[in-house]
């Protein structure tokens, strides 16, 4: 791998912090996913597909991720998602389990270590997963588990710190 260059600012040596991949819009985000329109996929998810800000963050197939549920932005009235919602593999189910959660009188830090344990409990390789991902989203499944436990992880340490 080459040098990296010095950075403008600081002088420093700038090294990148995660594999960007552009790929285009609909339908050509490896199985059937023509409710993702455009975005970059950045860490495995879809980063501002569908008119979404990098405040929004990543989604993952039709449950994974803030403001998203069914193949669709959950604040945009009128977004039409995908005929079937049912979870496109194991890990969106984890995560509409996690809606699902969230919309009942469970705690939302009660939800979120559930999603935790249930990411952590799949295996490894995507591939063994008891519903796998399509064989050319294997690496970006994983790479988007990383990322979701990643920031679980920090947001129930957050609340634990906030709530004592």
């Amino acid at each position: 791998m080459p040098d990296a260059p010095l950075h403008p600012n600081c002088r420093c040596k700038a090294r990148p912090i995660a594999r960007v991949t552009v790929e285009s819009s609909a339908g050509e985000q490896g199985g059937d996913d023509d409710y993702i329109q455009g975005g970059v996929r950045v860490m495995g998810g879809w980063w501002f597909n569908n008119g979404r800000t990098l405040w929004d963050g990543p989604v993952w197939k039709k449950w994974c991720g803030g403001d998203w549920g069914g193949g669709r932005d959950l604040r945009d009235p009128n977004a039409i998602g995908p005929a079937d919602a049912s979870p496109a593999d194991a890990m969106d189910a984890v995560c509409k389990r996690h809606d699902d959660c969230y919309d009942s009188a469970v705690a939302r830090e009660e939800c979120d270590r559930r999603l935790v344990r249930e990411l952590e409990a799949l295996p490894a390789d995507p591939a063994r997963w008891p519903h796998p991902p399509v064989a050319d989203e294997v690496e970006a499944a994983d790479e988007y588990r990383t990322m979701a436990l990643w920031w679980f992880k920090r947001k129930i340490e957050r609340e634990a710190l906030v709530g004592d």
